[in-house]
């Protein structure tokens, strides 16, 4: 018998780089110091993001603590990409801690985040994991949608570290959907990924997953000839969980042929390498001892070894319920029916077959959603033959109506050869006078902005002149009796808003002489701006600096600058793009 417990291949990519780390004690301490007591927050994120990488798999606590204070640090410094990694990372811990509802809230925020940051590599990935998430939650048509985004971006920008992994769980994905044809042609595409790369790991994990596709065909000699193969890669690389695959899948065979004895040893050969599989798995290992347990106690029964298949399957049922395995506990349930039916105990009997029931219904309405799932899928495709077919044709019509336009054209081209010389000349003697023109408006555009850039600076002189008495009455003012000061105050405040009022008026009838068509088109562009912000704009197109803008408006250096931030918000300039020059080029 076999059944099909998904293998958690998430996080794939990222395990490499993390045990090229190894558990370097020393390293790990430092960079703990770094967040702990670095001064940079630059220093202290990055340090968080190596810790990740480092302690993801042996110490996923640690590092779901260290996860969240980068997050904190990175909102707090506004940096999007990097806070969408770590978004991204705390979705891996709890698919690890298998809080996949926790673990899809934070993939969709690192999804959102990478978009604004335009990061689509990174993107592709997350798509990856949550296609694996929804996969292993049996939500195929999800599933689907987010293996063909990730697999877009992954293609068009060649990621070749992601593009195998979307073949490999495409093709898990068909195979769940009994579409073996589609199954082995997306695994066979992982596979060509891996053999060019010469990534033997990878490539034994294809072979595998192709020799279950085959078991569920019955097609035993191609099994085993893959499955040969992906052996001699994993015992040479002593991979554990390479190698219980290998002998559940063998097991699996023996069951194929008949042969129960052969099948124990295979899976308790198998449970062998499960009780050492270590840090080679992600995902709980639950799932895996449910699987074994399950095949043993069905060999065992096969063999009417009562006792054995009962403590198996008893255990098998503990483990299927801790991740939620309808397959195996409908398996499991019914073998202990049959069980206790032998041994004349019928209360039992009818308990799980009561449970058998249960699961296998729930697995039924699974399998119905699957058949819709499918169907829609090839009606989906039967309409894309059909949209291919009509722009095929469209395409042929076209290249008939072009061969026609081809004949009308020459014969329009004469045609117009002769009208087009006769243009040439016309236009050749407006373009001189144009020419005149336009160097007449523009001598005399120069002569008005040398004239207004005088005027600014005749202004400024006046406000540096209302300045300085202001100033100087400012510093008397307390020289002055009691009774004075308030009269002192009163004309020190009206020469400032008198002076400020009639700089301003002067200056924007001189400026709206020059430059006419500014303030229109700032004003439909932007209908928001305000009349002081509409004043900075003029100011800025004159190519005055901050500190000419504060002496001419009466305003502090840092008010200027201020304005000039919010200016570019409303302008929605980004912070790479000069503001003088956006202006001038309105």
């Amino acid at each position: 018998m076999k059944f099909s417990i998904r293998p958690y291949i998430i996080f794939f990519v990222f395990f490499v780089a993390g045990q090229a780390y190894g558990q370097n004690q020393q390293v790990i301490d430092s960079l703990i110091n770094v967040v702990e007591q670095g001064a940079d927050d630059t220093e202290k994120i990055k340090a968080c993001l190596d810790l990740n990488d480092l302690l993801i798999r042996s110490d996923p606590d640690t590092t779901k603590y260290f996860l969240n204070k980068g997050l904190f640090l990175s909102k707090k410094n506004d940096l999007v990409d990097e806070t969408g990694m770590f978004y991204s990372s705390l979705g891996d811990i709890y698919v690890i801690k298998n809080d996949l509802v926790q673990a899809l809230d934070n993939y969709l925020n690192a999804i959102e985040l990478y978009k604004v940051a335009g990061d689509y590599s990174s993107m592709s990935n997350v798509y990856l994991n949550m296609g694996n998430i929804y996969l292993t939650q049996g939500n195929f048509s999800i599933s689907l949608i987010y293996y063909n985004k990730g697999l877009k971006i992954a293609d068009s920008l060649k990621i070749e570290r992601l593009l195998p992994h979307f073949y490999n769980n495409m093709g898990e994905l068909y195979s769940d959907l009994h579409n073996y044809e589609l199954a082995i042609d997306n695994y066979k595409k992982a596979l060509d990924f891996y053999r060019k790369k010469h990534h033997n790991p990878g490539a034994a994990a294809i072979m595998n997953n192709i020799c279950q596709v085959y078991i569920k065909m019955k097609d035993i000699k191609d099994a085993e000839e893959y499955l040969s193969r992906a052996y001699k890669i994993y015992d040479s690389i002593s991979n554990k969980k390479g190698l219980y695959d290998i002998f559940i899948n063998k097991g699996n065979i023996e069951e194929l042929k008949g042969n129960y004895e052969q099948a124990l040893m295979n899976y308790y050969e198998a449970h062998k390498y499960l009780d050492n599989i270590g840090e080679m798995y992600f995902g709980p290992a639950s799932s895996l001892y449910a699987e074994v347990y399950t095949h043993l106690g069905h060999c065992y029964l096969m063999l009417h070894d009562d006792g054995k298949a009962k403590e198996h399957l008893t255990k098998a049922i503990e483990k299927a319920r801790e991740t939620g395995s309808l397959e195996l506990m409908t398996k499991a349930t019914l073998d202990l029916s049959k069980l206790y039916e032998t041994e004349q105990k019928p209360a039992e009997a009818l308990r799980y077959y009561k449970l058998y029931k249960k699961y296998d219904d729930s697995i039924s309405v699974e399998r119905n959603r699957k058949a819709i799932t499918q169907l829609n899928m090839q009606n989906k495709f039967s309409q894309l033959l059909k949209e291919k077919e009509v722009e095929t044709l469209k395409y042929r019509e076209q290249q008939r109506r072009k061969e026609i336009w081809y004949l009308v054209t020459i014969a329009g081209i004469i045609a117009l050869l002769i009208v087009a010389i006769l243009l040439f000349i016309t236009q050749r003697l407006k373009r001189k006078n144009l020419k005149l023109e336009k160097e007449k408006l523009s001598s005399e555009l120069d002569y008005k902005n040398k004239e207004l850039t005088t005027n600014v600076l005749y202004l400024l002189k006046k406000n540096e002149f209302i300045i300085n008495i202001s100033n100087q009455l400012k510093s008397l003012r307390y020289s002055f009796k009691p009774e004075n000061r308030k009269i002192v105050d009163g004309i020190i405040r009206e020469m400032e808003q008198s002076a400020s009022k009639d700089i301003w008026k002067e200056f924007e009838v001189r400026f709206q002489d020059v430059h006419s068509d500014f303030y229109n088109k700032l004003i439909k562009k932007y209908p928001d701006l305000s009349p002081n912000e509409l004043k900075l704009c003029a100011f800025l197109r004159l190519n005055m600096s901050t500190k000419e803008i504060s002496s001419i408006t009466f305003q502090s250096y840092n008010s200027i600058i201020m304005a000039r931030h919010r200016l570019r918000k409303k302008l929605d300039i980004s912070s790479n793009e000069n503001l003088i020059t956006f202006l001038r080029q309105l």
